[in-house]
């Protein structure tokens, strides 16, 4: 997976210079490596760069929402991404040129559309992982109800309605991020 992941992007920054949030994630990654970090981020970075790396050179991250991500925080790129993919969705993007022709534009939509739809995906996956790495079963689970009424959720509304309604409570989902980025509060499950 490293090795696919790393191929796209030497060949997509052959082709094109790098978008700012892939340079922000490829730095993010490089990091996690030289601290021998693996797991729960690890598997973030990577999920992302795979979703990123499609999306065309016409839309970017709104200025003021990618210095929030890359030079503002202090805890997880991946994280605080994933953050405002759940909570802005399509206003966290913004498009070069928005004058592109209709199936450019009906392209972007649906590669913006992909990238939100995917993040709840990939959130789920983080807090597995977390949890697979807990020393304790359902460490991270008991720590932060949060998770439990996701989870639940998550259940049922895949089924019945758009997994979208899953984060419509802002409120609940920036307490979720709050509590996922402090790493001290975990302390007791690694």
């Amino acid at each position: 997976m490293k090795i696919l992941i790393i191929a796209l992007l030497i060949s997509y920054t052959s082709l094109s210079v790098a978008s700012p949030i892939l340079k922000c994630l490829g730095k993010e990654e490089k990091t996690l490596y030289k601290n021998k970090t693996h797991g729960a981020y690890l598997k973030l970075n990577e999920a992302l760069i795979s979703d990123f790396i499609q999306l065309s050179q016409r839309v970017r991250i709104k200025p003021a929402l990618l210095d929030q991500i890359c030079n503002r925080n202090k805890k997880s790129v991946s994280l605080e991404l994933l953050k405002l993919i759940l909570l802005k969705k399509e206003a966290l993007f913004s498009k070069e040129n928005p004058n592109e022709t209709q199936d450019l534009n009906a392209l972007d939509k649906n590669a913006i559309k992909s990238i939100i739809e995917q993040a709840y995906y990939i959130l789920q996956t983080f807090l597995n992982t977390m949890q697979a790495q807990a020393k304790k079963p359902n460490c991270i689970t008991s720590k932060l109800p949060e998770i439990q009424e996701f989870y639940f959720k998550s259940r049922y509304i895949l089924e019945e309605v758009h997994i979208r309604k899953l984060f419509e409570d802002t409120v609940k989902t920036e307490a979720l991020f709050q509590k996922i980025s402090n790493q001290k509060f975990f302390n007791d499950c690694f």
